[in-house]
């Protein structure tokens, strides 16, 4: 298994050993293919846990499906979408450390950034 590694300073880091090392990073947050007409302002209230809950699953429908993977729930015979994108981290330098990912966001999300 890999180690994540913390410098001190509180963030975890991959370690890049040597240039061209590459990681492979799972995360449940999958790309967005659309966005709904208008999106909100977010206050502090809006990030306790059960609206970050709440608000994650409204925007799950524009969010793409393509590297979904569905299990059985545990005792059940409901599937549960557990869906999980890999990306690659590729250390691009090892001082300062630099690991590059492509394909991190959608077109979708790129636009949004950029309007």
């Amino acid at each position: 298994p890999e180690t994540v590694q913390n410098d001190g300073h509180g963030l975890h880091m991959r370690p890049a050993d040597y240039i061209g090392q590459v990681h492979t990073l799972n995360t449940s947050n999958l790309y967005y293919t659309d966005l709904p007409s208008t999106l909100e302002r977010l206050t502090e209230r809006d990030y306790r846990p059960e609206a970050e809950e709440k608000r994650r699953l409204d925007m799950s429908q524009f969010q793409s499906n393509s590297p979904n993977t569905k299990k059985k729930a545990a005792g059940g015979d409901d599937e549960v979408d557990n869906a999980i994108m890999s990306l690659k981290a590729k250390a691009i330098s090892v001082a300062p450390r630099v690991l590059e990912v492509k394909k991190f966001l959608s077109p979708v999300e790129v636009q949004h950034l950029i309007s």
